[in-house]
C-alpha cells in the first residue's frame, strides 16, 4: 500500500553533534512503493550503489542511478520514490559547521564547501561517467569502515566524505556558481525563525518569526519562501504535524490531547488538519502505516 508523504522533522542534535558532525548510514531499500518525506538541519549526500531511486524536491525530480549521488540542502523538504529494487544506498547527514574547519587549496571557506548544496536542485553537480569507478571505490571503503571498530572510524568516514565532495565540487557549472554565497547568507538570516519553531511546540506567528530575524514581515516572508520553497506557515505546520505523528506512532495512547500539545486549537482542529494533510485520521494512520 502506498503511504502518504509524512514530514518527520528531527532537530539537528538528534543525528549530529558538534563533536560528531557526520552521521553515516547505509542500507538496502526493497519496498518499491514506499516514499517518505523529510527535512532537517543537516546537509544530506547520498550515493546509489544498485537499483534506482528518485529524489523529489518541491519543484524537481531527480532519478539517481548506480554510481550517482543526490544532494539536499539545509531545511530543504524532500522525499524519495524507489524506482528499481533492491536499491543499495549510502547516506551522509552533515552538520554544516564541519566545513568551517576544513581548508584545502581554494576550498578555504564554508561557502566554497556548501556550493553544491546551495545551487537550485536542477543545477546541482552530478558524478560524471568517468568518475563512477572512484565513487564505487570510496563506497567499498566506507562499507568496510562502517563495520570496523577502529578508534579512528569517524575520521576515516569523514576523509571519504571529503573525497566525494571534491569530486562533486569539481563538476559545478561555473555559470551557476555565483548564486551559492547568496543562498548561504539567506539561510543564516532566517535561522532564528527556524529555531523558534523548534523551541516552541505552540503555533508561532509570522510576526514573531520576522522579529526574531530583525526583518519586516513582508521581507521575512519573501526571503523565507525563496530559500525554503514553502511559506513559514507551511514549514511550521509540517514540523508540528511531523512531531505529533512521530509521538503517536511511538505511543498511540498519546493520541488524546496530542493536538493541543502541538499548537492546534482543539482535538477537532488537529484531526481536520491531519486528515487534510495525510488523507486519513490519526487513528487510521496508526492502524495502516505504523512501522
Amino acid at each position: 500500500m502506498k503511504r502518504p508523504n509524512v514530514f518527520n522533522v528531527t532537530p539537528l542534535l538528534n543525528r549530529t553533534t558538534p563533536g560528531s558532525p557526520v552521521y553515516f548510514t547505509m542500507g538496502t531499500l526493497t519496498d518499491k512503493y514506499y516514499s517518505m518525506s523529510d527535512m532537517h538541519l543537516e546537509l544530506e549526500l547520498g550515493i546509489v550503489l544498485s537499483g534506482r531511486i528518485q529524489r523529489n524536491y518541491e519543484n524537481h525530480q531527480l532519478p539517481v542511478n548506480p554510481g550517482e549521488v543526490w544532494l539536499h540542502s539545509i531545511w530543504e523538504p524532500h522525499s524519495y520514490l524507489l524506482l528499481e529494487s533492491p536499491c543499495e544506498i549510502l547516506v551522509f547527514l552533515i552538520n554544516p559547521d564541519l566545513f568551517n574547519n576544513i581548508k584545502i587549496g581554494k576550498l578555504s571557506t564554508i561557502q566554497a564547501w556548501l556550493a553544491p548544496f546551495n545551487l537550485i536542485p536542477e543545477t546541482r553537480p552530478q558524478i560524471r561517467q568517468h568518475q563512477t569507478a572512484k565513487v564505487f571505490q570510496i563506497a567499498q571503503e566506507l562499507k568496510a569502515a562502517d563495520k570496523s571498530k577502529d578508534e579512528y572510524r569517524s575520521e576515516f568516514i569523514q576523509n571519504n566524505l571529503i573525497q566525494l565532495m571534491l569530486l562533486i565540487i569539481s563538476n559545478i557549472d561555473p555559470d551557476h556558481s555565483a548564486n551559492t554565497n547568496e543562498h548561504w547568507s539567506a539561510y543564516q538570516s532566517i535561522q532564528p525563525a527556524v529555531l523558534l519553531v523548534f523551541d516552541n511546540p505552540q503555533l508561532t506567528q509570522v510576526k514573531e518569526a520576522a522579529a526574531a530575524c530583525s526583518m519586516s514581515v513582508s521581507s521575512f516572508q519573501e526571503k523565507f519562501k525563496k530559500f525554503m520553497q514553502i511559506t513559514y506557515a507551511e514549514f511550521a505546520l509540517r514540523y508540528r504535524l511531523g512531531r505529533a505523528i512521530s509521538e503517536i506512532i511511538r505511543e498511540p495512547q498519546l493520541l488524546k490531547g496530542i493536538g493541543e500539545k502541538w499548537g492546534f486549537n482543539d482535538q477537532s482542529h488537529f484531526y481536520h488538519t491531519f486528515k487534510k494533510t495525510y488523507g486519513c485520521t490519526p487513528g487510521e494512520y496508526i492502524k495502516k502505516y505504523k512501522i
